[in-house]
Formats: C-alpha cells, sequence, structure tokens
C-alpha cells in the first residue's frame, strides 16, 4: 500500500509570541481607557449636581458567617431626604457616623448618586500603562 505524505507547514511560534503580548496589552489598554472615558464623561454630564451627604447608619450582611459592613449615606436635595447605600462592603466600620463626604447627583432623578470616580481614574492610569507598556517593551522587540 503507497504511502500517504501530508504537508507540512512550519509555524515560528516566537514571533507569534512576541506579537501576541504587544497586541493584548494594546487591546487591554484600549478597553481599560474606553470604559474609563465613558463613565468619567457619563458622570460629568449626567450627574452635574455636587452635594453633602452624611453617614447615618451601616447596613449589615453575612456571608460564610462573617459580617460586612456598608454604610449609608443621607442627603437633602430640593427639600427632599434622600438615602444612598455604598456598594462598598467591608469587614469594619471604617468611617464614624456623621462623617459628610461629597456625592454626584443627577438633578433629573435625585435618588441617582456616583460616589467618587476613584476606580475610572485607576482604570484610566492602567489603560495608558498598558499601552505605553506596548509601545515600549514589546514594538521594539518585533522589529
Amino acid at each position: 500500500m503507497p504511502e500517504i505524505k501530508l504537508p507540512t507547514v512550519d509555524l515560528d511560534f516566537s514571533s507569534i509570541t512576541e506579537n501576541l503580548g504587544f497586541w493584548v496589552c494594546v487591546i487591554l489598554g484600549i478597553i481599560f481607557l474606553f470604559s474609563s472615558l465613558v463613565k468619567l464623561a457619563i458622570t460629568k454630564i449626567k450627574f452635574t449636581c455636587t452635594i453633602e451627604a452624611k453617614l447615618t447608619k451601616y447596613v449589615e450582611m453575612y456571608s460564610r458567617n462573617k459580617v460586612r459592613y456598608s454604610p449609608v449615606y443621607t442627603y437633602h436635595y430640593n427639600k427632599c431626604d434622600y438615602n444612598h447605600t455604598s456598594n462598598g462592603w467591608s469587614a469594619t466600620k471604617k468611617y464614624e457616623m456623621g462623617k459628610t463626604i461629597k456625592l454626584h447627583i443627577n438633578p433629573e432623578r435625585p435618588s441617582e448618586v456616583r460616589g467618587s470616580s476613584l476606580k475610572d481614574i485607576m482604570f484610566l492610569v492602567i489603560g495608558l500603562f498598558l499601552v505605553l507598556l506596548a509601545v515600549v517593551y514589546f514594538l521594539p522587540m518585533s522589529n
């Protein structure tokens, strides 16, 4: 019986992996940059009113036999009082009762709240870092 020979393909995996690192950093960097810029733009456009809110209580949540706390802030806008429960949970009550913070609210719907945009700024910094890493580190390797 005659022997069948299949064609072979030589792949250079070293160039693929070098380019892969570059493209992974660029794509992730662009995703981080885009998402943070969109969130920051929405905050500037939609949440135009800055108000002072006071910590009035903590909400408790039990998870895996451990208690977690989330602060609840009260604020006053257009002759109405509103409560806002933070999305952050911690194992301790980090802040004293009565502590005030600044919140950004949507004047058309005062119950819609945005807190500090520190997370969005962190995403922006991470995105910039990844794009710079791709340009400075990976791009010279591919030449």
